[in-house]
């Protein structure tokens, strides 16, 4: 079983000592159809933190024929691609609570768009729409604890793209950038 949440989990645990498990597990889900999983995971180091108190997944839907884009991208089958980014309440073994999503947007390519089209702006648009959605779930699960939510992964977007912005415009600092794309905080800059 060599599913990149696993493997994170395991290789983690290896590394640091600490036992690292996947505590928002889109089991089967997650295994790869045509190589891009559908799904995200998060995991968490449990000798740190509690298991989560709520938890879950939000679907990102590409709303094709209403955005009138030219195809969905390759092996569409004419289905609107989608994806489902989890979310999760977790604490600190007695301490913080932190609302967490794990996105992995879908790509310009396979929402039928390459870089510079004319329809890169709804790809944007569709892009803050999903972080829109994420933050008032995020919101709405986790009450006071809201105004340290923290968004990550891949979110197919660069600096320059207004899906960064929108994401800063919701009231998100950056806190990391590296490879695993991005980490978005609500808390205090460069955590």
């Amino acid at each position: 079983d060599d599913l990149s949440a696993t493997r994170v989990a395991s290789e983690l645990t290896r590394m640091t000592g600490d036992t690292y498990a996947i505590v928002v597990d889109p089991g089967k889900r997650q295994r790869p159809a045509r190589g891009v999983s559908k799904e995200t995971a998060i995991v968490a180091n449990l000798e740190t933190m509690e298991w989560p108190t709520a938890a879950g997944f939000l679907s990102s839907n590409a709303f094709r024929r209403k955005l009138r884009f030219k195809g969905a991208g390759p092996q569409s089958g004419g289905r609107p691609p989608s994806r489902r980014q989890a979310w999760a309440v977790i604490s600190e073994r007695g301490g913080i609570t932190f609302p967490v999503a794990s996105v992995h947007f879908l790509t310009d390519k396979r929402l039928g768009c390459t870089k510079g089209a004319p329809c890169q702006r709804r790809v944007n648009r569709l892009k803050v729409r999903w972080t829109e959605n994420l933050s008032e779930q995020l919101r709405a699960v986790s009450g006071g604890s809201f105004e340290r939510a923290i968004i990550g992964g891949d979110f197919n977007a660069t600096r320059k793209d207004r899906a960064f912005g929108g994401v800063v415009g919701l009231g998100y600092n950056k806190a990391i950038r590296g490879r695993i794309d991005y980490i978005f905080t609500r808390g205090e800059r460069g955590l």
